[in-house]
């Protein structure tokens, strides 16, 4: 044990040291909007008029609580513009007030600098009156885990109007407290245990929550993999709901444990019907049943990693997924496309399912409390790293065997992102490193290829997004997602290629002359959506081995 605290309400202290306030005033917490009536209640029984707000994306909560939004037909809004933070920053974070709200027409435009840390609204009404109002977003500047300066939310007070003070709240300590107490080696496991009194908020659009919990677990997990550097171990915050009275952190070391959650996995349906990830065992077994010859690595603790190599007269593919264990619907789709391609007569396939299965334990471990989290400290092996940069004899083994079986020309690397907004409150805002993932953008690709290549992976770029372009719904889905996130934050850059966002690079480094990397919003889907998701992979995987097949008979 190396830490275990309890850190007081923020409500409950402030409900202690107003009772005897003689001005209104006003309360910028964490806290959701039940929780935030209640307080009001209780200092207006003590004779207090308060008014609480959200100091998380303080300009939705606003839309949500405060503006009623019959008969609005345009919001033009001054959004604030700080030198610590980026351009877009505040509109970014009003995310997803343009799809909540779809008969509304909203106007974001910076505000002149100098104009400080709030909104400036005008609300156009349909009978053509006009209503001006102010929101205000409170914000600190501190140094993040690298050293940087960020501007990141927190809790305000204001008593009485003026410009008010900082209060710190219960989850900016929590925060400071796991990084400070947080050891820099010496661990297997680092598990930090987490209980919050802030509830899940569902907006019902799309996949979007209002989710503390979440945000808690993103921030400690990248916060100290920043702190602890390169190959730090396994990270495991758990964040969950906890009772009303305050929030709870412990934190541990721990060995690795190698034994699978056991979980109620509806693994009976087939594959092309699976509503969520199926488990390892059904992974295996589906893999076993495409023959070829079988090729393993083990992971850092100690669980196996199994593939199979089809050898046939057609042109070689390395199909892997499950490298990032929390991006699910590319294993799904790995199986379904190599059950397909095995059934062709010249097969000629080596395929791994699940590329991570240290980090997919953990994915399935912490989904039974919170199924729609994004959950990245699945996103890593055990050893607190990307397979790809990790030690060779461990979960990076696979690839190796694969390609001295197989000698593949095309690597198709099955990924998936945030399915809705992800956020790091506590160090800035934004996801640093991954700041183009922060919103969902419909289905992406990512292509490589080595310097001398590109005639090559572009015929195939062209050739896969035409198929792509062609399935159920998958265009118009990417095409709705794109239109909200630009909405928000601005042009995303990226070259359109059919319909889907794409990037290609060059890159000297690469083990076969072209890898191609699907990109689909899957963190936190089931379902439905999550059928979806897998059929998008299947298909994006089959088009790529259909691809190779034909350019390379035409002799490109």
């Amino acid at each position: 044990m190396i830490l275990s605290a309890d850190f007081p309400r923020t409500l409950e202290i402030l409900a202690h040291r107003l009772r005897d306030a003689a001005a209104p005033v006003e309360i910028w917490s964490f806290d959701g909007p039940q929780a935030r009536r209640e307080y009001e209640a209780r200092l207006k029984a003590q004779g207090v008029e308060a008014r609480m707000r959200s100091a998380y994306k303080p300009l939705l909560h606003a839309f949500l609580e405060e503006i009623p939004a019959e008969g609005l037909i345009r919001a033009e809004i001054l959004h604030p513009v700080h030198p610590a933070a980026t351009k877009r920053r505040f509109q970014l974070e009003a995310y997803p007030l343009i799809g909540l709200f779809p008969e509304v027409e909203f106007l974001f435009r910076p505000a002149p600098s100098g104009e400080g840390l709030t909104y400036r609204l005008r609300l156009l009404q349909r009978d053509g009156s006009m209503r001006e109002m102010e929101v205000f977003a409170p914000n600190r500047l501190h140094p993040d885990p690298t050293g940087a300066l960020v501007l990141s939310p927190t809790g305000w007070l204001k008593i009485g109007g003026g410009a008010g003070e900082r209060i710190e709240t219960e989850l900016e300590a929590l925060f400071a407290a796991a990084l400070a107490a947080a050891p820099k080696a010496g661990f297997a496991q680092l598990r930090l245990s987490a209980r919050i009194p802030m509830p899940d908020q569902p907006l019902h659009f799309g996949e979007e929550a209002l989710s503390l919990q979440e945000a808690l677990h993103e921030d400690l997990y990248f916060a100290l993999l920043e702190r602890l550097g390169e190959r730090p171990g396994q990270i495991l915050p758990e964040v969950g709901l906890g009772p009303p009275e305050a929030a709870s952190l412990t934190i541990e070391a721990r060995p690795l444990d190698a034994n699978d959650p056991q979980g109620a996995a509806k693994d009976s349906a087939p594959l092309a019907e699976l509503q969520a990830s199926p488990s390892p065992e059904r992974i295996a077994r589906e893999l076993a049943a495409l023959g070829g010859v079988p090729f393993e690595a083990r992971s850092r603790a100690g669980r196996l990693l199994r593939g199979a190599y089809l050898k046939g007269s057609e042109a070689p593919m390395l199909l892997t997924a499950g490298q990032h264990a929390n991006e699910t619907t590319g294993i799904v789709g790995a199986l379904r496309a190599a059950q397909r391609i095995a059934a062709r007569p010249g097969a000629h396939l080596a395929v791994t399912p699940l590329d991570n299965p240290d980090g997919y334990a953990l994915h399935r471990r912490l989904t039974q409390e919170n199924p729609r989290h994004m959950h990245h400290a699945a996103r890593f092996t055990a050893w607190g790293e990307d397979l790809e940069r990790g030690p060779p004899e461990a979960e990076a083994a696979i690839r190796s065997e694969a390609l001295k079986l197989c000698p593949a020309r095309l690597h198709v690397n099955l990924h998936g992102y945030p399915a809705h907004e992800w956020t790091r409150p506590f160090s800035g805002y934004l996801p640093r490193g991954y700041e183009t993932w922060t919103l969902p953008k419909g289905f992406f690709l990512i292509l490589r290829h080595r310097p001398g290549s590109a005639d090559f992976a572009e015929a195939l770029l062209a050739r896969i997004a035409r198929d792509l372009a062609e399935a159920p719904g998958l265009l118009e889905f990417t095409r709705a997602q794109m239109r909200l996130a630009e909405a928000h934050a601005g042009p995303l850059g990226f070259r359109v290629v059919e319909g889907f966002p794409c990037l290609v690079a060059a890159r000297s480094d690469l083990r076969t002359e072209v890898e191609l990397v699907t990109e689909y919003p899957d963190e936190t889907i089931l379902g439905p959506a999550f059928v979806q998701g897998h059929e998008a992979q299947t298909r994006a995987a089959l088009a790529a081995y259909e691809a190779l097949q034909a350019l390379t008979a035409s002799g490109v």
